[in-house]
């Protein structure tokens, strides 16, 4: 079991692999205090930490739901190479969640993702 302090320092580190795999084996259902996580994480601006924020945006877990926060991070993390946030954008253009819908777009960044093995 991971605790939220071990969480916090995997998205400081930018661990993606670890990071990846805590979300594949538990979907994030550890007992993990995502609101402490949000408030130690949020002025970090590696990948892992930004694709997150953007990821609570997004779902409104922690913090008020708003998409164009949501796509600032992700896009943010992008920059830094992200797979996941990649995806994330992708999908974002694919739903038309808080964008346009764009499949074109959505495309882009899902081969970026996928060029990573995600």
């Amino acid at each position: 079991m991971i605790d939220t302090e071990q969480f916090i320092q995997l998205l400081k580190n930018d661990d993606t692999e670890q990071l990846n795999l805590i979300y594949i084996k538990y979907n994030c259902k550890e007992n993990i205090d995502f609101e402490k996580v949000y408030q130690e994480i949020k002025d970090e601006k590696n990948g892992s930490v930004l694709n997150m924020l953007g990821y609570m945006y997004h779902i409104g877990k922690y913090v008020e739901q708003n998409y164009s926060k949501a796509l600032e991070y992700y896009l943010l993390s992008a920059e830094q190479n992200n797979a996941y946030a990649q995806n994330n954008i992708g999908f974002m253009y694919k739903t038309g969640k808080g964008v346009e819908q764009d499949y074109s777009k959505a495309l882009k960044y899902y081969i970026l993702s996928a060029e990573q093995n995600n």
